[in-house]
């Protein structure tokens, strides 16, 4: 999971620099299991790039993980 995290956070970073979209609001959606990538993106963007999310849309977050 780790990775997609760093991989799709790349992603962003590289996407809203060459489309100069720094001051764009930005929203990440994630749905069951991916809203819990979606909660690690946010942290790696803000840890790593400086990228402070505007919303993060959390649904169908799956409270039992067994």
């Amino acid at each position: 999971m780790q990775k997609d995290v760093e991989l799709n956070a790349q992603f962003i970073r590289l996407y809203i620099t060459r489309f100069e979209h720094w001051g764009t609001p930005l929203f990440v959606l994630g749905e069951s299991y991916g809203s819990i990538r979606a909660v690690g993106m946010a942290g790696h963007l803000q840890e790593y790039f400086g990228i402070d999310l505007n919303g993060l849309i959390l649904v169908s977050y799956p409270l039992d993980f067994r």
